[in-house]
This record gives structure tokens, C-alpha cells and sequence, in this order.
């Protein structure tokens, strides 16, 4: 939280979280960091049944979607309508089988927060072929992950 708290401007913006998990992060910048709306997206249906009593129990209400970004059509055109100010992809590439698919998803968005499962010049090179042209190193995840801040300028 601390990393991702000073990442980017959160303040009355509208975040998508891919892979969100529990929509931890979700949850956090709607209640800790002002986020004015955030739209939290995962596969697994007990997931986000537990990230909405997480949400409930601060008091919170992200939008929860069920997304699998492999098999569902149209994935990309529903949750692009939400109009994000920024997107969140903690370590959800590594998941996904079409990873073109979902670069070229990232790609449409002016600001990108991205944890990648590979070397920092790898994922930057990912994001530089979807039209990332400001990519800067945040920190790394615990796990000795890049956690990128992707811009275009």
C-alpha cells in the first residue's frame, strides 16, 4: 500500500483494478487515497464474493466485475466504457494465456500501474509495443517484481 499509495494521483479518479483478487487495492484508494471510483475485475466468482465483504466492512462500494480475460468476448469494450483514470495489473500477465490480448487491452489507457512476473527491461518492452512512451520503475514487489508506472506523453 505504501509503494502504491504515492504510485500516481488517485484523488477523485476512477481506477480499474485487473485481477484484483480480494479488490484489496480497490478498497483502499476509495477509502484511504480518494479515489472516486474504482471497478474491480476477476475471474473467480468466490474472490469477488469475499472482496464485496471486504468492501462492505469499510464501508466502501466498488463496482465487482466477473472477468476471465481469456474465454469472455468483449471483455475489453465493457470494462473500457468504465472510462479509467488509471488501471491497476498487479501480476495478473503472467495468468492470462492471450498476452497480446491483454498488453493490447492496456495499451488503450493513458496511465498504467503494472507488476510484471519478468525482468524490469522485459515488461517495459512489453509496454513500449502497446504505446507506453514514460515508463518508470515505482519499486519492486516483494517478491523482487518491477512495479512500473506506464505513461503516455
Amino acid at each position: 500500500w505504501h509503494v502504491l499509495r504515492h504510485a500516481t494521483t488517485y484523488a477523485n479518479g476512477r481506477v480499474l483494478e485487473l485481477g484484483c483478487n480480494m479488490a484489496l487495492l480497490s478498497t483502499f484508494l476509495l477509502k484511504e487515497a480518494g479515489a472516486g471510483a474504482a471497478l474491480a475485475a476477476d475471474h473467480d466468482p468466490a474472490i469477488l464474493e469475499a472482496a464485496a465483504k471486504v468492501a462492505l466492512a469499510f464501508g466502501v462500494q466498488p463496482q465487482l466485475r466477473q472477468i476471465d480475460f481469456d474465454r469472455d468476448p468483449g471483455w475489453e469494450d465493457q470494462l473500457a466504457a468504465f472510462a479509467p483514470d488509471v488501471v491497476v495489473a498487479l501480476s495478473v500477465l503472467h495468468w492470462v494465456q492471450d498476452k497480446a490480448r491483454f498488453l493490447a487491452f492496456l495499451g488503450r489507457f493513458d496511465e498504467v500501474i503494472f507488476e510484471g512476473h519478468d525482468s524490469s527491461r522485459i515488461e517495459r518492452g512489453r509496454l513500449r509495443q502497446v504505446g507506453f512512451t514514460e515508463i518508470d520503475l515505482v519499486d519492486t514487489s516483494e517478491r523482487g517484481r518491477p512495479i512500473l508506472l506506464a505513461r503516455k506523453h
